[in-house]
């Protein structure tokens, strides 16, 4: 009909592809908020986001077990060395380089805390099909984003008390704050506690300052 508007090409797009891990709030470790997220047009290869870190490599290798990895990653191909359902969800977490937290209760959080510290080695891909692997690449040092009340919170699991000392901050805190570890701090508390202490003795967050032996950056 003349005049009247063509809608066929006015469907909207796909920008993002997500695989949900978990959606729950618990009891289950293996259904607890958490998802992998990449752009359309993009490989998993080139980065994956995972929104939440309630669950993740657990959930994603239970999923193996009654999903094929194809079907649930089609344009992945695994390396022929990667041939148990654990080592192909290790090796799509290999390309995990960054979380977005939105708060910090454990069932958005406890598998990311797990992982800090035994993130699986990028695989050192050295031929077009992947037929095996060769001399891992270190793991990638993921940033995790949320507000700065969220990123707070979740650094008091990295004390060493709760979970080791494995994460920096992106960026620094004031001058007196870049060299000093928690542990410096809660020394510092329990040998001030009848006079004013320089840090407050709720203050165990680490330092924001960014050193290379983290394996977790917070940046808020």
């Amino acid at each position: 009909m003349e005049g009247s508007l063509d809608v066929t090409d006015q469907t909207p797009q796909p920008t993002f592809e997500i695989v949900v891990l978990g959606s729950g709030g618990g009891p289950l470790e293996t259904d607890c908020a958490g998802y992998l997220v990449k752009a359309i047009g993009q490989r998993w290869e080139d980065g994956i986001l995972g929104l939440e870190g309630g669950s993740g490599l657990g959930a994603l290798s239970t999923l193996f077990y009654s999903q094929s990895p194809d079907t649930m990653f089609p344009d992945i191909t695994f390396p022929t060395d990667y041939n148990t359902p654990l080592l192909q969800a290790s090796y799509v977490f290999s390309f995990v380089s960054g979380y977005l937290i939105t708060h910090a209760h454990l069932d958005h959080v406890q598998s990311l805390i797990m992982l800090t510290g035994s993130a699986p080695p990028r695989p050192n891909l050295i031929a077009p099909n992947y037929p095996s692997v060769s001399q891992p690449l270190p793991p990638l040092c993921p940033i995790v984003y949320g507000t700065t009340g969220t990123l707070e919170k979740l650094s008091t699991a990295y004390t060493g008390e709760i979970w080791p000392e494995l994460v920096s901050w992106v960026g620094e805190r004031s001058e007196d704050r870049k060299t000093e570890t928690p542990n410096k701090r809660r020394k510092a508390n329990q040998s001030n506690r009848s006079t004013k202490s320089k840090f407050s003795k709720s203050d165990t967050r680490p330092p924001r300052s960014k050193h290379s032996s983290a394996s977790l950056v917070l940046s808020p």
